[in-house]
């Protein structure tokens, strides 16, 4: 029997639920930031993590289509945060996601590279 973090219906179930959290906490109209004090942080954390579920969900997946995707998310996210009370439209928000996005890129990059290296499939 597989384990079900493999099947692909799984792995895209997980990558909806984690956008969606995105989403539901970035237009929440908290008076002050979840996390950590550095919202911009926020952002690079997120969108790394973004990334990091996009390409393991969507196993073809190459890079560029998932960074201009990620970046569309992230502008709907400020445009959204544009109506909502005690959140604002930032283009410094969606450079950060655009950080994260890159740093995920290169992180997952590098781990498919080390699994290739040890002979290790990565599912």
């Amino acid at each position: 029997m597989r384990n079900i973090w493999v099947r692909p219906a799984v792995r895209k179930a997980v990558f909806l639920a984690y956008a969606l959290a995105v989403l539901a906490l970035a237009v929440y109209p908290f008076q002050e930031t979840v996390g950590s004090s550095n919202d911009k942080i926020n952002h690079v954390l997120a969108f790394i993590a973004f990334y990091g579920l996009a390409v393991w969900s969507h196993q073809r997946a190459r890079p560029v289509p998932v960074i201009i995707w990620g970046l569309a998310y992230g502008g709907l996210i400020e445009f959204i945060q544009s109506f909502v009370p005690y959140r604002q439209c930032s283009l410094g928000d969606l450079a950060a996601d655009a950080v994260g996005l890159m740093i995920g890129m290169i992180v997952w990059a590098l781990y498919r590279k080390w699994f290739r290296r040890n002979g290790l499939e990565s599912e």
